[in-house]
């Protein structure tokens, strides 16, 4: 998926999780808790960004998949969600046992999301292979470029490739936006 649409879908998670259990966080600490959903949810891809400072160009064909990197093992967000979760239950801070479970729920939210078309290593250390719930066998090569012409063929690609991902993600921004500005 892209950038909005895991941003999106962070914040829906979080939003529904705040809505749900009703914590006694100020205004300001669940607005926050918001944008760091929204990070979360975005943050697994973040492996794109690195690797394109290293070697000035991203990697988007199959052979070199930053799905396939230890950033996008869901095993390692819960571990380190519910690390930080039981350390605010220890220090019994509110804020920090709902800013846990953000940290998990957000990045979740992420896999979710990539699993439709893209796949996900979600039994990783024990198997490297991703597994998604539509695997179409779609093979992307994009060719090597700078930021933002590489950034419009990959919008395009994915598009008229992932017809089913794009979709989805559309409506997840545009219910994040209907939930925002209701």
């Amino acid at each position: 998926m892209l950038p909005p649409g895991h941003i999106a879908a962070g914040f829906l998670i979080t939003k529904g999780l705040l809505v749900l259990t009703k914590p006694a966080l100020s205004a300001i600490e669940q607005q926050r808790l918001l944008w760091w959903g929204m990070f979360f949810g975005f943050a697994p891809d973040l492996d794109t960004f690195a690797v394109f400072i290293k070697v000035k160009r991203f990697i988007g064909s199959d052979d070199i998949s930053h799905r396939k990197f230890w950033s996008h093992a869901p095993i390692l967000w819960l571990i380190g969600g519910l690390a930080i979760f039981f350390f605010g239950l220890a220090r019994h801070n509110l804020f920090i046992e709902y800013f846990g479970l953000v940290a998990w729920l957000g990045s979740w939210s992420h896999f979710a999301l990539d699993t439709v078309q893209h796949g996900v290593i979600w039994f990783w250390p024990w198997r490297k292979e991703p597994l998604a719930l539509f695997d179409q066998g779609v093979k992307s090569h994009i060719p090597p470029q700078d930021f933002w012409p590489y950034w419009f063929q990959s919008v395009k690609f994915y598009a008229t490739r992932f017809t089913l991902s794009f979709c989805i993600e559309l409506v997840a921004v545009i219910a994040a936006l209907f939930v925002y500005f209701r």
